[in-house]
């Protein structure tokens, strides 16, 4: 495996999960080898990029619940 650059981070945190969700629960985290597998999607065409290298992989073995939104735009004859 390549050494990473800079930006790679001495210790991993589970903030960046928790700003959307509430009630994270983090079981189990660990940086091992991995792969990846980009499938076709109509309006994302990531799977025609090539890719080179995995270099790192983060696993996470996580509870969470989404946290509640809030009503954008109420149609009319919709339900109160």
């Amino acid at each position: 495996m390549t050494r990473p650059g800079p930006w790679y981070p001495t210790r991993w945190s589970s903030r960046p999960i928790c700003a959307c969700f509430t009630d994270v629960t983090e079981h189990e985290a660990w940086i091992g080898s991995a792969t990846l597998e980009l499938r076709p999607n109509a309006q994302v065409p990531a799977h025609l990029l090539a890719v080179r290298e995995v270099v790192l992989g983060l696993h996470r073995t996580i509870d969470l619940t989404l946290a509640p939104g809030h009503i954008v735009h109420r149609y009319p004859g919709g339900q109160p």
